[in-house]
C-alpha cells in the first residue's frame, strides 16, 4: 500500500501470509515467510523479520505502561513513542503483548520462542534462541540475555540483567541481576542446588520447632 506521496505506509515480504482479522497499522515492515494469525495486532512502526510466527490474539506495539504521578498523585500518561523490533525466527504464541518502546526500541532476539500468554513490557530487550514458556512476565528496561530458558510463571522485575545461558524454574521471581549462567529457582532467585538445599530443610521446620520447644521446656524445668 502507497502514501500519496508514493511511500510505502508498510511492507509485506514475499511468501507471508496474513489471516483474518488482523490488524496492520502504519509503517510498519514484515520480512519474509511470517505469518500472522488471526486477530493478532502489529503496530505502527513496527518490524518483523523473516519466518517470524505470530500467534491468534497477540498484540506487537501495544502502548508501554508510563505514568508520572503529580503532587496530589494523579496519574498522567508518559507518551510511549517507540516501537518492536523482532528478529528472524522468532515465535510469538496466543495471547501475548509485546509492549512498545516509550522511546528507541523494545527488541527481540532471532530464534527466540514465547509460549502462550507472555508479556513483555517497554524497553525490554530478549536475546536470541530464548525459551519463554507460558504467563512469562517481565517489567520494563530488563535485558535477558542469549540461550535463557524461564518455565511457567517466571517473573522479572525491572531495570534487571539476565546473562546467557541461565535456566529460570519454579515460578522463579528475578529481583536482582543474575550475572552467572546456570539454574535458579524460587523468589528470589538462588543457585537450584541452594534452593533444594533450603525447600529439603524447611520441610523439616516443624519438626524443629517442636524439638525446640521440648527442650526449652525442659531447660526451664531444670532451672
Amino acid at each position: 500500500m502507497q502514501r500519496p506521496n508514493g511511500k510505502a505506509r508498510y511492507t509485506i515480504g514475499p511468501r507471508s501470509r496474513i489471516m483474518s482479522g488482523v490488524v496492520i497499522e502504519h509503517d510498519v515492515m514484515i520480512g519474509s515467510d511470517t505469518v500472522v494469525h488471526p486477530n493478532a495486532v502489529v503496530g505502527y512502526g513496527c518490524e518483523l523479520g523473516n519466518e517470524v510466527v505470530i500467534g491468534p490474539g497477540s498484540i506487537i506495539g501495544s502502548e508501554g505502561f508510563g505514568f508520572a504521578q503529580d503532587a496530589q498523585r494523579r496519574s498522567h500518561p508518559i507518551p510511549q513513542t517507540g516501537r518492536v523490533i523482532i528478529g528472524d525466527r522468532v515465535r510469538v504464541g496466543a495471547n501475548n503483548t509485546i509492549d512498545r518502546a516509550t522511546y528507541a526500541e523494545t527488541r527481540i532476539g532471532s530464534g527466540t520462542k514465547f509460549d502462550n500468554l507472555c508479556h513483555v513490557a517497554h524497553n525490554v530487550e530478549i536475546g536470541e534462541d530464548c525459551l519463554l514458556t507460558a504467563m512469562f512476565c517481565i517489567a520494563g528496561s530488563s535485558q535477558v540475555g542469549n540461550r535463557v530458558m524461564a518455565s511457567g510463571q517466571t517473573g522479572i522485575i525491572d531495570h534487571v540483567k539476565v546473562c546467557d545461558d541461565v535456566v529460570l524454574v519454579h515460578r522463579a521471581g528475578v529481583v536482582k541481576d543474575i550475572d552467572q549462567p546456570g539454574a535458579h529457582a524460587s523468589l528470589p532467585t538462588q543457585p537450584l542446588d541452594e534452593y533444594l538445599r533450603n525447600t529439603a530443610a524447611a520441610r523439616k521446620n516443624a519438626e524443629l520447632r517442636k524439638r525446640v520447644a521440648e527442650l526449652e521446656k525442659a531447660l526451664a524445668a531444670g532451672g
